[in-house]
């Protein structure tokens, strides 16, 4: 290892490093301007927009939510909101039975968004291998 660094110390030179050291600190550095523009700030932010949801989708969400919390063996054909701004609403179906149809009614009743639930009409089904309650329902929807 001796033989080594004194082969090395011959072939490049046995001479020692100077101490290198740092440039001075400008006290100051110094900045280049360019004519730059000020970038336009708003002076007015724009409001924040509320999404809206159409009524009908807000009352089949609620059906959908209705018979899926109940279970309740009940099939919608018809959900329809008047488009005069009256926001009427008319639900058409078939149920199990009567019963099925008053548990609907109940929580359309109970729900804050409906009013005036009324049953237009319960009817047989005329159909002997289908033997289900035909079903019309109206209200009106007013939201929050």
């Amino acid at each position: 290892m001796q033989l080594f660094s004194l082969f090395l110390c011959l072939a490049v030179g046995c001479q020692e490093q100077e101490k290198t050291t740092k440039p001075e600190v400008l006290d100051k550095p110094t900045l280049v301007k360019k004519n730059l523009k000020p970038k336009a700030i708003p002076t007015k932010l724009p409001a924040v927009v509320k999404r809206k949801f159409d009524a009908a989708t807000v009352v089949k969400n609620i059906v959908t939510s209705i018979l899926k919390k109940d279970t309740l063996d009940i099939n919608i054909t018809k959900s329809e909101v008047q488009k005069d701004g009256s926001n009427k609403i008319h639900i058409e179906g078939d149920a199990a039975d009567n019963a099925t149809v008053s548990v609907l009614l109940k929580a359309l009743e109970g729900n804050e968004q409906l009013q005036k639930v009324y049953l237009e009409k319960s009817d047989d089904n005329q159909q002997k291998d289908n033997p289900r309650k035909i079903f019309s329902i109206t209200a009106l929807y007013a939201p929050k």
